[in-house]
């Protein structure tokens, strides 16, 4: 975890519009007033001519301003002679429609079970203490918004099309939220940053740059600053729930700059050197209610611990991210290496039995929080794949594929969780994973070098092209990307065509690609472990993996795409930073 010094940078709120003192000198920001909207706060910088000016009147070192009733955020697309026109539009567009009331307690039941957890941005007693009151109802922004992404895991058949996509009805509630967000309907900046993240579980392409994953996080992450998320409120005049609340939405921004800067291979816009946020506790996963101080969602330890665990994951993605993207020197490449290299050892190590994953005891947020963990391991190391000599530094090293050994490692925990039905619960970074795994295993499969292990590694790309398709349904990226890699498939069957009798086979890549084999959820095989040999001058990994995530043809669609790969697709490769594992050159 990073150092958090304590600093005294402040950033400029763009808030502070008004002159700074009234007639009788008094400043204009109470520091000493107790912040009863969290909503309604202003942040100051120490570089801020206004700070410099307020610290003269007083000597609060907070930086979080309780902003005054005669200073008002504007609402200018909603008052004034305007106002009536875009209240006109907003019902035209369908934005104050709720669907009927059981759906919505259906979405929002899959939100705080499948989504929540992911993203902990919401007091969940307030919200649902709001929801059941209809004279105190919660944000319509927020609203729609936890509609959106409760939408993309429920089961519910009224949210599914013909085809059993929820596709559509994620789009009619992203359509909502936006249509609000875009007019100023909100001016909660709390609710504002919260609306703003989980408008990102709408991802379904890279087409559209206003609508995607990595520019709704990015908002997020602008507006939060700006009221002084990135800087700790331990001794600010907010409410105990609120400091809670505003950690836990700071550290859910950090994990999602993180996880879509990684999918996207798109810069960070958070540096932890600019943040003194402590790092969470699992206190602050406790949801009082400020009206009675009781909290009627009490928080669950498997919840609390995948998400402390994941920032840890997401701290150490960050190191990697830096290999990726920067054009540091091969010396600092070799000390940034070992750093994440002793960083997952040691994560791995002290990762908590509760969410540590093994087969025998399979659940979802130990399942998903690995497939994270092998995700950073496989990209780690993906450069030094065999048959490329590995770095000096690394020959030590006892496993040189230690790349494709984590990409099965990613497809045995997929398969584990389309075999409990749960893979359509799964965030969107999952398709990430699978289309890495799925890289690794063509790349295998083409390398030139002699495996006894080919036949292993193509039935682990027909289970994992199956979870693609699954998860197709899902996120219609994931639909682009399954297209994609039957294209590549085929061109794959072409090259086998075209040699001779001698040459390497590929004799199921033309096969069916059948559906994951549905593993008993009480087997009795040995956990998936890894090896570490936590010498400090010397770490070594051995990864060791008993289930083969492997699966028998069964009678399912022919795939026998013999297309060729378009520069859209290697597009598509580079996009997702995985054009260095598939030679397009052949």
């Amino acid at each position: 975890m990073s150092d958090r010094r304590n600093r005294t940078d402040r950033l400029p709120s763009r808030s502070i519009a008004r002159p700074l003192f009234h007639s009788n000198s008094t400043p204009l920001l109470n520091t000493d007033a107790p912040i009863t909207a969290a909503g309604r706060v202003a942040y100051l910088g120490e570089s801020s001519n206004i700070a410099l000016l307020q610290d003269e009147q007083s000597s609060a070192n907070s930086g979080h301003y309780p902003l005054p009733e005669n200073v008002r955020i504007s609402q200018a697309s909603l008052e004034g002679r305007d106002g009536a026109e875009v209240y006109i539009i907003l019902h035209q567009s369908g934005a104050f429609l709720l669907p009927p009331r059981s759906l919505c307690d259906e979405l929002i039941k899959a939100y705080f079970e499948w989504v929540h957890p992911i993203i902990p941005i919401i007091n969940r007693t307030r919200f649902m203490r709001q929801y059941r009151d209809p004279d105190d109802s919660p944000s319509l922004l927020l609203l729609q918004s936890i509609l959106l992404a409760g939408s993309r895991a429920c089961c519910s058949p009224e949210l599914a099309d013909a085809n059993g996509s929820t596709t559509p009805a994620g789009l009619a509630f992203f359509k909502r939220a936006k249509a609000l967000y875009d007019a100023n309907y909100e001016t909660d900046r709390v609710t504002i940053v919260q609306s703003l993240l989980l408008m990102g579980w709408y991802w379904e392409g890279p087409d559209d740059v206003t609508k995607n994953i990595y520019y709704w996080s990015h908002l997020a992450t602008a507006v939060a600053q700006g009221s002084g998320m990135h800087r700790s409120v331990e001794h600010s005049q907010l409410s105990r729930s609120d400091k809670r609340l505003w950690k836990r939405i700071w550290w859910s921004l950090f994990t999602r700059d993180r996880s879509v800067a990684l999918a996207l291979g798109r810069p960070v816009s958070i540096n932890l050197d600019d943040s003194d946020v402590e790092a969470l506790t699992e206190a602050d996963f406790l949801d009082e209610d400020e009206s009675d101080g009781v909290s009627e969602c009490p928080p669950n330890p498997v919840h609390i611990q995948f998400f402390l665990q994941y920032v840890k994951l997401c701290e150490i993605m960050g190191i990697v991210l830096s290999l990726k993207h920067s054009v540091t020197s091969k010396g600092q490449q070799r000390s940034a290496i070992n750093t994440a290299h002793v960083a997952l050892a040691d994560w791995l190590r002290h990762c908590p039995m509760i969410v540590y994953w093994a087969i025998p005891r399979h659940h979802f947020w130990s399942a998903l929080l690995h497939s994270h963990y092998y995700t950073m391991l496989c990209l780690l190391y993906r450069a030094h794949m065999p048959p490329s000599a590995p770095p000096p530094f690394l020959e030590h090293f006892p496993c040189p594929d230690v790349a494709l050994r984590a990409a099965a490692m990613i497809t045995t925990i997929i398969q584990n969780l389309a075999a409990h039905g749960q893979l359509r619960f799964c965030p969107p970074f999952i398709v990430y994973s699978l289309f890495l795994a799925i890289s690794m295993h063509i790349h295998k499969i083409k390398s030139p070098v002699p495996s006894i292990q080919q036949d292993v590694t193509q039935d682990r790309l027909r289970t994992s092209m199956s979870a693609m398709k699954e998860l197709s349904r899902v996120w219609w990226v994931g639909k682009m990307i399954y297209t994609l890699l039957e294209s590549v498939i085929g061109e794959m069957v072409l090259e086998e065509r075209s040699q001779p009798a001698t040459g390497r086979p590929h004799q199921k890549m033309c096969q069916h690609l059948p559906q994951p084999e549905q593993n008993d959820r009480h087997s009795d095989a040995p956990p998936a472990t890894v090896c570490f040999d936590s010498s400090p001058t010397e770490t070594s990994i051995c990864l060791e993996h008993n289930a083969k995530g492997s699966a028998s043809p069964d009678n399912g669609e022919v795939h026998n795409q013999a297309s060729l790969i378009t520069a859209v697709d290697e597009d598509w490769f580079h996009f997702f930073g995985l054009d260095e594992v598939i030679n397009f050159g052949g």
